[in-house]
């Protein structure tokens, strides 16, 4: 039996936008309750370029942000381990 908190939460109708991210790629959504709000926009997560990479997550989360119907009221991060970086000693 779900929780009244599960059950809230799925018929809650404010957005939510979501960053999945993992190994080389962001993936930005949005989501309303459990409907998915919007596609799924991959981008390149330039790991090793931070110059790059923090303006990829403004641009993603503004980019889904302007595909919502409303504004959202909140922020989701989910993060997936990658290849493991390692240095090499020469």
């Amino acid at each position: 039996m779900p929780s009244a908190a599960l059950s809230d939460f799925a018929t809650d109708p404010r957005i939510v936008l979501i960053l999945d991210a993992g190994d080389t790629s962001f993936r930005f959504s949005a989501r309303r309750g459990r409907q998915r709000g919007t596609e799924i926009l991959p981008r390149s997560t330039h790991a090793h370029d931070l110059p790059r990479c923090l303006p990829t997550l403004v641009e993603g989360f503004t980019a889904i942000g302007n595909r919502c119907p409303e504004p959202p009221v909140a922020l989701s991060f989910a993060f997936s381990p990658g290849q493991p970086i390692t240095r090499r000693h020469h």
